[in-house]
């Protein structure tokens, strides 16, 4: 059936909607727009029926400001999707979407008036601490929308801490350094022509996180201006190594993060955190390496309070990075 324009959309939440889902139909209208066209979607609801849907539709555009009572779990996350996590980056947008769909689905289809402890408890369980931390943060999320909407007027999250059921302990693989062989290979790629070899080549050469790609500005031939995460980190001056100026009109400089770690893991079973761990580890073996300078270089504390008055001119960066040797094909 088509509706009008303007009056919004029904449709399966998912195709097997129709078998797993006590309310299959969603009803959503159009929010706003991005600068880029794209329609950013308000839920207006999830329904038993198509009549029940468009009902809704109906009675939102009467009043737009009235939220069901029985909105679920998944309603809200969806509105928090298409709201406040807009602000957030695009890693941990996905970050969030990943806890949601692994974790917290499964109480998605529950009114969040019905939510109690036990039902997080039971997302939580068997997760490592961290995990249960994130899934308590977005439930906090969640039930701070219900409470501002006046559906519920109880935190439950609240009441819980990661480590009160039963949890796993998380192993986090340290890292990793390239090998002498590894670093070969990738040069080989990019002869090839093989995607994203040139971005990893750029992050071995001068030990930048993944996230700096997309903020480096290039101010002369021989060094950059980026970073993140850190005050000492941002804005900092990123050396260009001669090895490495062949590949920079290849580098795309909004290349996607998730296809860099993609490239490095099934190809090389290898982090984007390694390429950092190699440089930082290369430049430790030259032993005229300067160790202040280094850290300068990929913007880590100096840790010593009587350095933080150290301050070092672009030509002493710059000079440093050309003491580090890899190996080149």
């Amino acid at each position: 059936m088509k509706l009008p324009n303007g009056f919004g959309s029904i449709h399966l939440i998912d195709k097997n909607a129709m078998k797993t889902r006590r309310k299959p139909f969603r009803a959503r209208v159009v929010s706003h727009y991005t600068p880029e066209g794209k329609a950013v979607f308000h839920n207006v609801g999830c329904f038993a029926t198509f009549e029940d849907a468009y009902d809704a539709l109906r009675d939102y555009h009467k009043n737009p400001f009235v939220v069901e009572n029985d909105i679920t779990v998944q309603d809200i996350y969806e509105k928090l999707s298409n709201s406040s996590y807009l602000t957030l980056s695009e890693k941990r947008q996905k970050a969030l979407r990943s806890i949601y769909n692994t974790h917290v689905s499964k109480v998605g289809s529950v009114a969040i008036k019905d939510v109690k402890v036990a039902h997080i408890e039971t997302v939580m369980i068997h997760q490592t601490l961290k995990m249960q931390g994130e899934i308590i943060t977005m439930f906090k999320r969640i039930f701070e929308w219900a409470m501002k909407n006046d559906i519920v007027n109880k935190n439950y999250a609240d009441l819980i801490k990661a480590g009160e059921v039963p949890y796993i302990e998380g192993t986090k693989r340290p890292s990793k350094k390239f090998t002498n062989k590894t670093i070969l290979s990738v040069w080989e790629d990019f002869r090839n022509g093989v995607k994203y070899s040139a971005e990893v080549l750029l992050m071995l050469y001068s030990g930048i996180r993944v996230g700096e790609i997309q903020t480096l500005v290039r101010h002369s031939d021989d060094h950059f201006r980026g970073g993140i995460k850190t005050e000492k980190s941002k804005d900092r001056v990123i050396p260009i190594h001669p090895d490495v100026k062949e590949v920079l009109p290849f580098v795309n400089f909004n290349a996607s993060e998730d296809a860099i770690y993609r490239y490095l893991k099934h190809k090389y079973d290898h982090k984007a955190h390694d390429t950092r761990h190699t440089f930082v580890s290369y430049m430790r073996k030259n032993k005229k390496h300067d160790e202040l300078l280094l850290k300068e270089i990929v913007g880590h504390e100096n840790g010593d309070v009587t350095n933080i008055y150290t301050h070092f001119d672009e030509e002493d960066i710059i000079a440093e990075i050309n003491k580090l040797n890899l190996p080149k094909c």
